[in-house]
């Protein structure tokens, strides 16, 4: 019997035949020897049933779950009840990990340092030629003696928190113990997640690789795809998620919010991009500017919501916009 901690890496799969088995066999090739696969199809309408079902009869480690289409959040939770782990990751399928001894690096560093998140970088490659876009690590200074509220503080600070469920190893006793599964239905359910996540307090440690690779551009998938209601998912999400922060600990609250706003004003630079009707946007922007006008100001951690709320209490809100829709298309976001 292998004396390694077990980790479930968990992969929802819907429409993903071109890039799936790059996927799995990027978890395949791990130096770490204790591994379960949890292929969950999510109604997959292309090859991909099939595909799992021989990956798993040639490898024992993988196992499938075929369901009729909920989902990714539907498909994670679906991951999450059958995981025996003590401890989960999640990949989407059409990325995959580029370092084969990752997963030796993140279970050493959350056991060493007892956490219940180690959390990651990424790159951003491009879906249709997987040319490099550019790379988020995690470049933080003087951690070692922090507390996992002032790494926290730290992160959202310099702008390095991310709120994905793909770049996170975290204890499956945490994520059960506190209930965070995945609200199912929603269109942007990393962020609800990550909010009530990261109100519960983990212990964070950190991996300074990025190992984990994002295509980006891919047609159908749910950057390409934003629409309406994204956006009206994405304001449901900002109540909810003040709700919350005002019941969490204090010495978190002012980093969570600061976090909410960063959100809040890239969905701003969004409501200016994306097409939709006029009485949509007006719906959407009205919200927006309301939650501008209570809460930005008080919370500007992050350097650039500093710089998103020196914009709005000179300019106001229109301009403001203006001004991150074309950070945006800069990005080329």
């Amino acid at each position: 019997m292998n004396s390694k901690p077990l980790v479930s890496a968990i992969i929802p799969i819907y429409n993903t035949e071109d890039f799936l088995e790059t996927c799995v066999n990027s978890v395949l090739k791990q130096t770490y020897d204790n591994v379960e696969i949890i292929l969950v199809d999510d109604g997959s309408p292309d090859s991909c049933p099939e595909i799992c079902d021989r990956l798993a009869s040639e490898n024992e480690n993988i196992t499938v779950i075929h369901k009729e289409n909920g989902g990714s959040s539907e498909a994670r939770n679906f991951g999450m009840k059958a995981a025996k782990g003590d401890f989960i990751c999640f990949l989407d399928s059409d990325d995959y990990w580029d370092e084969e001894d990752a997963l030796e690096y993140l279970v050493n560093i959350a056991l060493s340092e007892d956490a219940d998140v180690v959390t990651y970088g990424l790159k951003k490659v491009r879906a249709s030629d997987g040319s490099f876009v550019f790379e988020k690590r995690y470049e933080l200074d003087n951690i070692e003696n922090l507390t996992s509220a002032e790494l926290f503080e730290k992160m959202v600070r310099e702008s390095k928190l991310n709120i994905s469920a793909c770049l996170k190893l975290m204890k499956r006793s945490f994520l059960i113990e506190n209930d965070l599964f995945f609200k199912v239905g929603m269109k942007t359910e990393d962020l609800e997640w990550a909010i009530r996540f990261f109100a519960c307090e983990p212990e964070i440690s950190v991996y300074f690789h990025s190992f984990y690779v994002y295509r980006i551009g891919r047609e159908g998938s749910n950057t390409s795809t934003m629409d309406y209601g994204h956006l009206k998912d994405f304001c449901d999400i900002i109540d909810s998620s003040i709700e919350i922060i005002n019941n969490t600990d204090k010495s978190i609250q002012k980093p969570l919010m600061s976090y909410l706003m960063y959100q809040t004003v890239i969905l701003v630079a969004l409501t200016g991009k994306i097409k939709m009707t006029k009485a949509q946007r007006n719906e959407i922007n009205s919200y927006l500017s309301d939650v501008c006008k209570k809460y930005l100001k008080s919370n500007t951690m992050d350097k650039k919501v500093q710089l998103a709320n020196k914009i709005y209490r000179l300019f106001g809100y229109g301009v403001m916009q203006k001004v991150l829709c074309l950070y945006l298309n800069h990005r080329g976001r």
